[in-house]
């Protein structure tokens, strides 16, 4: 099957390239991967620390982190959803950890 009429890795072509014009400091790009990740990166937080403010803290400081460490993004070892999820899952992980100090 042609690459056009697979629409989800079409999908996952267009996400990657946004993680990569992030990369470049393009804030529009930062603005449409939110868009595209804010509600799952929120939900996941949300069920692991089960507190909408800190869910709320954690949505932001992932986005803080893709804005900094995008440079760091290989489409080679995953998909620009895996690695936003994997950076969402280790700073709850981090406010979990900190809460049971």
């Amino acid at each position: 099957m042609p690459y056009e009429e697979r629409p989800h890795l079409s999908k996952r072509r267009a996400e990657d390239d946004l993680l990569r014009k992030t990369a470049l400091r393009d804030p529009a790009a930062l603005a449409e991967l939110h868009g595209c990740f804010a509600d799952p990166v929120y939900s996941l937080a949300y069920k692991m620390l089960q507190n909408h403010e800190e869910a709320e803290e954690v949505l932001q400081d992932v986005f803080v982190r893709v804005w900094k460490r995008s440079v760091t993004f290989d489409p080679q070892k995953s998909s620009a959803f895996t690695w936003v999820i994997m950076i969402t899952r280790g700073l709850s992980l981090d406010r979990l950890r900190y809460r049971s100090r």
